[in-house]
């Protein structure tokens, strides 16, 4: 998830591997975020943390940290 604020009670963006924002393949984490949701950011700064959840609903953070959106410079 990435929230605005660490206080935030609703995420600007949750991705899972339900609606393919995560992916694993070969030991490897892909994170994908899709160009149209990240034009409609309307925050400069965030914090974010992946969770990875086990079969038996345990849950391990495997990152955190904070953020910094740098909208496009170049338009056509």
């Amino acid at each position: 998830m990435i929230r605005e604020d660490i206080s935030d009670t609703t995420p600007q963006v949750t991705l899972n591997s339900v609606n393919g924002g995560i992916s694993i393949s070969g030991g490897t984490i892909n994170i994908r975020i899709e160009a149209s949701a990240t034009e409609a950011f309307t925050f400069d700064t965030g914090v974010y943390d992946l969770k990875l959840t086990a079969p038996d609903g345990t849950a391990i953070r495997l990152v955190e940290g904070k953020i910094k959106v740098s909208p496009d410079v170049t338009r056509a």
